[in-house]
C-alpha cells in the first residue's frame, strides 16, 4: 500500500479509478470545501474539477474515462446539514482530463447516492428514494437515505426503477455479461 495524498491538509476519500486505470478522482476537503480533484494512478499532477460551494462526494469515473458521476447539493446548497438533499450529476472531461460540462440527473425526489456505470458506460445507477420509503420504516431503528436502485440511459435520461422491495438498497455494481457476480461463480 502507498498513500497517494501524504501531504494533503484535509479529507481525501472516495477514489474511483478510470477505466483505463491511468487516473483516479477523489473528494478532498484540502481547499476548504468537499470538491472533486484528478490524479494520475500513482498520485502526481493532483487538479481539481469542482470549485464551488456546494459539497460534492461519491464519484465514480465512466469506463470510457471521460466522465465522472457524483453526487451534490450543488442547486440546494443552504439547506439544513442534517437533511441536505443530494441529487446525481454527470461532470465531462475533455481528453486532458479538463473538467467541461456538469448536468443534473435527478431533480430532488428524495435522496440519491451510490452511483455507478454501466460496463459500457452507457446507463448510471443508483440508489434513491425517488420512490418513498417503502415498509422499512417500522424494521429499523432509523431508515436509511436511500431506498430502491434506479438506472439512468445516459443518452436521453430515460430512468428506469429496477428494485421495489421493504429494504434499503445501496451500493449497486453493474458487470460486463459473462463477467463473474461476486465470490459465488454465477454469471449475469
Amino acid at each position: 500500500m502507498q498513500n497517494l495524498t501524504p501531504n494533503s491538509p484535509g479529507f481525501d476519500g472516495y477514489p474511483s479509478f478510470s477505466g483505463d486505470g491511468e487516473q483516479i478522482v477523489f473528494v478532498s476537503g484540502r481547499d476548504g470545501g468537499l470538491d472533486l480533484y484528478l490524479m494520475n494512478a500513482d498520485g502526481t499532477n493532483v487538479r481539481r474539477l469542482t470549485n464551488d460551494h456546494a459539497i460534492d462526494l461519491f464519484p465514480s469515473f465512466s469506463p470510457t474515462s471521460n466522465q465522472i458521476a457524483f453526487v451534490s447539493n450543488r442547486d440546494n446548497p443552504k439547506s439544513d446539514p442534517k437533511s441536505t438533499i443530494f441529487d446525481v450529476y454527470l461532470l465531462d472531461l475533455d481528453p486532458n482530463g479538463a473538467a467541461g460540462k456538469i448536468r443534473r440527473i435527478t431533480h430532488g425526489e428524495g435522496q440519491h447516492g451510490d452511483t455507478q456505470f454501466s460496463y459500457d458506460g452507457k446507463w448510471l445507477i443508483f440508489a434513491s428514494e425517488a420512490g418513498g420509503i417503502n415498509d422499512e420504516q417500522p424494521l429499523v431503528p432509523a431508515t436509511q437515505l436511500y431506498g430502491e436502485i434506479y438506472a439512468c440511459r445516459i443518452s436521453d435520461g430515460t430512468t428506469i426503477r429496477l428494485t421495489d422491495n421493504k429494504w434499503e438498497e445501496g451500493m449497486a455494481s453493474w458487470g460486463a455479461p459473462g463477467e463473474p457476480f461476486g465470490n459465488f461463480g454465477e454469471t449475469r
